[in-house]
């Protein structure tokens, strides 16, 4: 991507694309998870980015829902848990490009569907654990989880999640994901043993 807006949600990379014939500013999630800022070739960039801002909640909604990437690659690196070409440094930038745009869009998709509301999402590049929450609501997820498969990575969000409510992982946190998440011993299990494979 080739431009990035910081909101409170997260970054936003986006593509600026100006058209001559094009009257309106228009946004555009493809398939492929790119966001697409079209716009009238005089167009302000200042004017460009506000419009941006305000679809910021649209476009999080839409990078959330993408589905799973299909590919018959080789098998060397994963994108929500299926195989992406090798390309050396610039695979690992892709994959962390994807992980800005699409983490902090599910994890606010599933923070809304439990009627919660983190303070602040991060993606970062941690080398012991696969998120935390602070006691302030920030979220902190590992660049990694993209390579995962969506359960997997879900119920790592589900994780953080329960923290907002419940800052220790006594009673009430498992009975919360119990609700959220029925398999999360299950999850949690797998996610120690693919530790290793990311990394």
């Amino acid at each position: 991507m080739d431009n990035r807006l910081e909101t409170d949600r997260g970054v936003i990379s986006y593509r600026l694309c100006r058209h001559p014939r094009r009257q309106r500013m228009a946004v555009v999630v493809t398939a492929a998870g790119e966001v697409e800022l079209r716009l009238p070739m005089r167009c302000s960039l200042l004017r460009a980015q506000g419009f941006l801002a305000s679809q910021t909640e649209w476009i999080l909604g839409r990078l959330a829902a993408l589905p799973e990437l299909e590919t018959r690659s080789p098998p060397v690196l994963t994108y929500l848990g299926r195989s992406v070409p090798q390309g050396g440094s610039d695979t690992e930038v892709w994959l962390k490009d994807r992980a800005r745009r699409y983490l902090p869009a599910r994890l606010f998709f599933l923070a809304r569907k439990h009627g919660l509301e983190p303070q602040r999402v991060q993606v970062r590049d941690q080398r012991s654990r696969w998120g935390s929450c602070s006691s302030r609501g920030t979220v902190s997820l590992n660049w990694r989880l993209i390579q995962l498969p969506r359960r997997l990575s879900d119920a790592v969000l589900l994780h953080e999640l329960a923290h907002l409510v419940h800052l220790n992982h006594g009673p009430g946190f498992q009975r919360w994901l119990d609700g959220a998440d029925p398999g999360w011993r299950a999850h949690r299990r797998e996610l120690r043993g693919l530790w290793n494979e990311v990394r």
